[in-house]
């Protein structure tokens, strides 16, 4: 470091500091979306522009952190602070979007007309001075609505926020948390740099929310079946032993004529009875309750004691909802009681339960 001036180190001091986190990132983000591409490509296609704009977003940034040092007040130094403030808002904007994925909401398109203002308002910045301008000697002036895009992005934030609420209360309480740390932390960095002119910080914790919140969605994939939506048989397993002590029944259902659906009308007609039964089930189950498929034409429905109604009652409903489809299955169920020792108990009273009603349904005697 012998002869170097002071001001040139500390320009290396900042590049290293604004750049360590998000380079590290996004190389790894591109690594993993390469390798997952063909397992989970609409996950994929989700996350591919977050990570691409941050890419730009860092590049950005970059040449704006060096104009700046040297006092630049030329327009190039103008269009990569607008580039910055765009990305940032769009970035924030693909993050919340993700978030509401599952939201069966019309009109989803509205939520980027604020950043659209937002971004168009940044870009007036290259003839007008209502956002920011550099005078003279190189440093920053703000103009009457220099805070719009900081507002814009709490704005974002608040949604962010919201759907991590949201999530939390439909029982995905792993998404929630790491949409709500995101929320707090996107939050906090917003007001450092705003307050501080602390480069650097809002983008590092954007490249650990796409991270962590890509892989968490990732695994999540991995524990669901991929046809039905409902959790797999090994999340079934998982959960058993997870609500040890805190289940309350548990309720069979097995798909009749899943073979012969297959084999006289193909299986995409066997796939649509099987969607439709899980479609029909998770509507008539309430939070507390989850849903799984076990087995082929296999489902059960494990119910924790946070539910109010009882066994018998869930399996009426199920067995109503099936009424309004040209599809047919069959429902068993059985609670846990003081006799139960073990869930296996349990599963066997409610697996026999369900072949009775499928005996029953076929004109037999149970």
């Amino acid at each position: 470091m012998a002869g170097q001036p002071m001001g040139q180190i500390n320009l290396s001091q900042g590049f290293f500091q604004m750049n360590t986190l998000p380079v590290g990132i996004i190389i790894y983000m591109t690594i993993m979306i390469v390798m997952n591409r063909n397992y989970e490509p609409e996950i994929t296609r989700r996350f591919k522009a977050p990570v691409f704009m941050l890419f730009v977003l860092l590049i950005s940034d970059n040449i704006d952190y060096y104009l700046y040092s040297t006092h630049d007040t030329s327009l190039l130094h103008v269009l990569t602070a607008v580039t910055g403030y765009s990305l940032r808002i769009v970035i924030m904007v693909a993050m919340a979007r993700i978030a509401a994925r599952n939201d069966h909401v019309k009109h989803k398109k509205l939520y980027a007309i604020p950043a659209a203002v937002c971004v168009c308002l940044c870009i007036s910045a290259l003839f007008t001075h209502l956002i920011f301008w550099y005078g003279e000697d190189g440093s920053i002036q703000r103009g009457p609505l220099a805070f719009t895009p900081h507002i814009t992005a709490l704005f974002y934030a608040v949604i962010f926020g919201y759907k991590g609420i949201d999530a939390i209360k439909k029982e995905k309480k792993e998404e929630g948390l790491i949409i709500m740390v995101g929320c707090v932390l996107t939050c906090a960095c917003t007001a450092i740099e705003m307050i501080f002119s602390f480069r650097g910080a809002l983008i590092g914790a954007m490249s650990l929310i796409i991270v962590f919140y890509y892989l968490h969605i990732h695994m999540e994939c991995f524990k669901v079946d991929s046809l039905t939506g409902a959790y797999n048989r090994i999340s079934f397993r998982a959960d058993v032993d997870r609500y040890d002590g805190h289940i309350k029944g548990l309720i069979m259902i097995d798909l009749n004529d899943l073979k012969k659906l297959n084999d006289v009308q193909g299986h995409d007609e066997g796939d649509r009875a099987l969607k439709t039964l899980a479609y029909k089930t998770s509507k008539c189950i309430p939070q507390g309750c989850y849903l799984y498929r076990i087995g082929g034409d296999e489902f059960a429905v494990l119910c924790t004691d946070s539910v109010l109604a009882n066994m018998k009652e869930l399996k009426r409903s199920i067995k109503t909802a099936m009424e309004s489809t040209k599809y047919t299955w069959a429902v068993g169920c059985a609670e846990f009681t003081s006799k139960d020792a073990e869930f296996s108990s349990v599963y066997r009273r409610a697996d026999k339960d369900m072949y009775n009603d499928k005996t029953l349904m076929k004109g037999g005697a149970p």
